[in-house]
């Protein structure tokens, strides 16, 4: 095997040396076709800047994201705005460009085709990019890749300060609405709690430690009232003990007139004072008791002053005691005071009582209405907290809005920055000589080979033993190797020479016109 595979490569080079006049001659043409493809082809120059994106590093308001997304992001944003039709436009009017394809293309097209032209490449592992503008002219390229990079800074600052107060205006225009809404809830949660004040859960410890105290106040009351009936039932009957023992003493009618209007008098006073323990001075029988009184009054006056007029009879058994009498007129003195204090303080009891009552109903119906109010306050108050919370949200981002406004219109914000501009292209970007010729040369190659191929192919003739062996069949004994006469070799040498002449000549003339091409800048390698 290894044997067949020599045989081959041997047959190979021997028809490449055979046919090598050929395949020089494709190289020579190949090479002259790349260089004419190359002159023709137009040349295309390339210019780069180089930009960095820095990022906010002023008061920020909290911790930025991964800096190489928000990069991305931004250089992904800006670039749509700096390729789109209207910026576009612009340069190409300012700086000429594309006239010929103005003349049959609309703008719209040759827009398009100069997006094709421009390049935007980010880092992978940095903040910067590049910006890359491809044109025929190598200084019109210089200054529309330094105008596109101006135009990503220009449109960084009008884009973040339009963002920054857009973002301003709407957090503000939302802290006004959460405010209105905050400051009407307030406002029904004031006029709820001034309404129910009493009632809220708030005050519940305090209605109750105030309704005891009524409670036992009222006790005090109703037990106070029985002390000062009992105390003025003694009262008046130690007075009526000492009127028994004063009314003997006193002027007299013969018939006992007086003593009984006064019996009368007395027990009318007594059955009103009772009266009044019970019912107000409305009452129709204290009315009827008081009137009935004040006649009898008159009667007891008038029965007097008739008796100290008309004589009197001497009494059965006369106790004229005068000092006696002076004493127990001091004491029933003092006696009608205090039965008049004792009056007077259970009157007040009395009439502070039905306030008392009241008292104990208002604050019994505050408590009994203080579970509906705290229910009614939880409904009233269930969204409270989120609104104040959302509303303190909206106060700290409307600070921070204001605040990055105002690092934008400062041009403190995020932004770009040109670290090196673009410079003069020393050589155009297409078409790239070396690989033409490359390609060129590649081509004559193979066209070369494959002519020698086929003009093998074609040939009838024999050059190896083994194809005679392989075509007929026959054992090939022995081969007798070709033998040239002198004249043969002669012309054979003068063939080669001339051969020889012809591609030294063809070469240089190559080489030549190659360098004469490259000092005049037509190839630049």
């Amino acid at each position: 095997m290894e044997q067949e595979q020599r045989q081959q490569i041997k047959k190979y080079i021997s028809l490449l040396l055979r046919r090598k006049e050929l395949i020089v001659i494709c190289l020579m043409i190949s090479f002259l076709a790349g260089i004419a493809v190359y002159l023709e082809m137009p040349k295309k120059y390339k210019a780069t800047a180089l930009i960095i994106y820095r990022q906010q590093t002023i008061n920020p308001s909290k911790p930025s994201r991964n800096s190489k997304i928000q990069t991305d992001e931004m250089v992904s944003t800006l670039g749509q705005q700096v390729t789109s039709r209207s910026n576009l436009e612009t340069i190409i009017k300012q700086h000429n460009l594309y006239s010929e394809s103005l003349e049959m293309l609309p703008m719209e097209d040759v827009v398009q085709a100069m997006r094709k032209d421009i390049e935007i490449q980010t880092s992978k592992k940095s903040n910067v990019f590049t910006v890359s503008f491809i044109g025929n002219n190598p200084r019109r390229v210089v200054l529309v890749t330094n105008a596109l990079a101006a135009s990503f800074i220009e449109e960084n600052l009008r884009f973040r300060y339009e963002k920054a107060s857009e973002t301003s205006a709407y957090v503000k225009d939302e802290l006004e609405m959460a405010q209105d809404t905050l400051d009407k809830k307030e406002k029904l949660m004031r006029d709820y709690k001034l309404k129910h004040y009493n009632e809220m859960p708030q005050q519940l410890e305090f209605n109750v430690v105030r309704l005891n105290f009524l409670q036992t106040q009222l006790q005090n009351n109703a037990q106070g009232q029985r002390d000062l009936e009992q105390t003025r039932l003694l009262i008046q009957e130690q007075i009526g003990n000492l009127n028994a023992i004063i009314q003997p003493q006193l002027p007299m009618t013969k018939d006992g007139s007086a003593m009984q209007a006064l019996a009368e008098l007395n027990d009318t006073k007594t059955a009103l004072e009772n009266l009044g323990l019970k019912y107000t001075d409305n009452h129709p029988e204290i009315k009827k008791l008081t009137k009935t009184l004040e006649t009898q009054q008159q009667r007891y006056k008038e029965l007097l002053a008739h008796a100290k007029q008309s004589p009197q009879e001497e009494p059965a058994t006369p106790l004229p005691r005068p000092l006696q009498t002076s004493g127990n007129e001091r004491q029933l003195q003092e006696l009608t005071l205090q039965l008049k204090e004792v009056s007077y303080n259970i009157a007040n009891l009395k009439a502070n009582r039905p306030k008392i009552i009241a008292e104990i109903e208002k604050y019994t119906s505050w408590i009994n209405a203080t579970p509906i109010r705290e229910a009614e306050w939880a409904s009233l108050t269930r969204d409270y907290e989120q609104l104040n919370n959302h509303y303190q949200q909206l106060v700290t981002q409307n600070l921070a809005a204001e605040g990055i406004e105002g690092l934008e219109r400062r041009q403190k914000g995020s932004q770009f920055k040109i670290i090196d501009s673009a410079h003069l292209p020393e050589k155009p970007h297409t078409p790239k000589f070396m690989k033409i010729m490359l390609a060129a040369l590649a081509a004559g190659a193979g066209l070369g080979g494959g002519l020698a191929v086929l003009l093998e192919a074609l040939d009838p003739s024999y050059k190896d033993a083994m194809d005679i062996e392989t075509q007929l069949g026959i054992p090939v004994l022995c081969s007798i190797p070709l033998i040239q006469l002198d004249r043969e070799q002669k012309t054979a040498k003068i063939k080669s020479f001339f051969w020889s002449l012809a591609g030294g000549i063809a070469t240089l003339s190559i080489i030549l016109a190659t360098l004469y091409l490259w000092n005049k800048g037509l190839i630049i390698i």
